[in-house]
């Protein structure tokens, strides 16, 4: 469903946030005495504090989130400390990478796949672009095969084209993705997990990984809401772990469930929606998997409303006011 503004969620705690280590522990449910040697060896980087007696080190809301991750490899998995190290890394690294992005948590992925596109377009290696734009008047009445048939870019602007997002600007996707260069995309992913889900909740989605770790580090693939993990479909992917990486950041911060948050965006976005057309009504999200959002509105202003939203009829539940007094009263009566 898409309404001409967005209201997103926004961040679920202050980012500027600093966190002790105890607070780290009862968060996170890792030791006091675990933590501690994992910040002495570098699992865990400290924002502030720790450089003289008495100082006290404060860590980034990212560092619970990668001590949780850390936990479920030791508790879990039985990782020792160089498997628990080399994972530290990559985290660490992600974070580092985009922390300051400008961009938002969803163009990430965009902007490295573009960084690692131009790269291998500029050392010479073929980058294949669809033969005939979506956009072009014809486009439609083409067979499928036709429609998705490819051929090797020409120019950087092809290469760029293929791969742009509708929700930045060329020139902003283009901007950071030289900034971070290639081989950045799987940092792009996890940098979305242990940022993302508190910074723009809402994108964060029921996110699993499934890990293995390789001669050239870890081989991290993703599966969203339930779905299977594509990428590996026909490959032979070898042994591997399964990490449910919503789950795990969620439990550090009593998230709401990724459905939860987006009935919530949705259910700000009508409501705007319907404030800026003057239309009196009162939009609730729903908890109901048949629908996103309630719409409570005085009968009169249904000859508005219907036009308005039937073409989301199923997203919505419709209620007089009257039916809601009716059915309070009858429910008192039981």
């Amino acid at each position: 469903m898409r309404w001409k503004h967005r209201a997103p969620i926004g961040p679920w705690i202050d980012p500027r946030t600093l966190f002790t280590r105890q607070e780290i522990a009862e968060r996170t449910g890792v030791s006091d005495e675990v933590l501690n040697f994992w910040i002495k060896r570098g699992l865990l980087v400290a924002t502030e504090g720790g450089f003289g007696k008495g100082s006290h080190r404060r860590f980034h809301f990212a560092q619970l989130n990668i001590a949780a991750l850390l936990g479920v490899f030791r508790e879990h998995f039985g990782a020792n400390i160089a498997t628990l190290q080399s994972l530290a890394q990559l985290f660490q690294r992600a974070v580092k990478t985009f922390e300051k992005a400008s961009l938002p948590v969803s163009s990430w992925s965009d902007a490295a796949s573009i960084a690692q596109k131009l790269s291998d377009f500029r050392a010479g290696r073929p980058i294949f672009v669809n033969v005939h734009d979506y956009d072009d008047p014809d486009y439609k009445t083409l067979s499928s095969d036709e429609q998705m048939r490819k051929r090797p870019a020409k120019n950087e602007a092809e290469v760029l084209a293929e791969s742009l997002d509708r929700e930045v600007s060329p020139a902003a996707l283009l901007k950071f993705a030289e900034a971070i260069g290639p081989g950045k995309y799987q940092d792009a992913r996890v940098a979305k997990a242990i940022l993302g889900s508190i910074v723009e909740p809402e994108h964060f989605g029921d996110l699993s990984w499934l890990m293995r770790q390789t001669d050239a580090g870890w081989d991290i693939r993703e599966a969203l809401d339930g779905l299977d993990f594509n990428e590996i479909q026909g490959q032979v992917f070898g042994p591997a772990v399964f990490v449910p990486v919503a789950t795990v950041i969620r439990s550090v911060w009593d998230l709401p469930s990724w459905s939860q948050l987006r009935n919530l965006r949705i259910a700000r976005e009508c409501q705007s929606l319907l404030d800026e057309l003057k239309i009196q009504a009162l939009v609730t999200p729903a908890n109901e998997t048949d629908f996103y959002v309630h719409v409570d509105a005085p009968r009169a202003e249904w000859p508005v409303l219907l036009p308005l939203l039937k073409t989301h009829a199923n997203y919505f539940e419709l209620r007089d006011p009257a039916e809601i007094e009716s059915d309070a009263t009858e429910d008192l009566g039981k």
